[in-house]
């Protein structure tokens, strides 16, 4: 992609200095907003950095602490994002050493896939999963539990800025999936951290390049 001053200016104004940026996308699966994702990290975190997707949460540990590839650890994204495009964007932080860890509580790695200590925490993951989904209240515990995870991490990476990319991110009042997300940008105001979200649409520099 075509890097241009003007352009460099405004993201450097809009990233820098920032622990938190959250990236979202207008579609799902749609490989130029991996591609945007990737170009970002290697600009902006390419070291003292965390990767965060949404992608299930206890898998994408799991796929940490024993050291995956990049391809094993597709298994944990949601289908329409395991694409070549999310293999590459893992391989190049995996190449550096950093973290790619996820906040998504929906169970998507398969329960045969874990080691036997970690087989009572997917127990108890999938079955609060279907008491939420059978309660109706699906969308509300999802965006509670992943702010939980969220701030976990910040604890758990005290000196590390974080990518956090969200497949749909939305703030109160928007149309969509009710306010998803926005309990995680609620806690984060309440623990005084800064953090941006760029708009991956027409406000975004890097985006207006990929529609031109």
């Amino acid at each position: 992609m075509i890097r241009t001053t003007e352009n460099a200016l405004n993201e450097q104004r809009l990233f820098r200095d920032k622990r938190f940026i959250f990236l979202g996308e207008s579609i799902h699966g749609v490989a130029e907003f991996t591609q945007l994702r990737e170009e970002i990290a290697a600009c902006y975190f390419d070291h003292a950095a965390v990767l965060i997707f949404e992608a299930d949460s206890t898998g994408m540990l799991f796929s940490h602490q024993h050291n995956e590839s990049a391809l094993g650890r597709l298994k944990n994204f949601p289908k329409i994002l395991r694409t070549q495009e999310t293999v590459k964007l893992l391989a190049w932080a995996i190449s550096r050493d950093i973290p790619c860890l996820g906040i998504d509580p929906i169970p998507r790695r398969p329960l045969t896939d874990f080691t036997q200590q970690w087989r009572s925490i997917r127990h108890r993951e999938t079955d609060d999963y279907s008491r939420a989904k059978s309660a109706g209240t699906l969308f509300a515990w999802r965006d509670a539990t992943m702010a939980e995870k969220l701030i976990a991490l910040t604890s758990a990476y005290p000196r590390q800025r974080m990518l956090i990319m969200l497949h749909a991110y939305k703030t109160r009042g928007e149309p969509g999936e009710g306010s998803i997300k926005a309990e995680i940008r609620t806690r984060i105001f309440r623990r005084g951290l800064s953090w941006a979200k760029p708009l991956c649409g027409s406000a975004c520099p890097k985006w207006q390049r990929l529609t031109q």
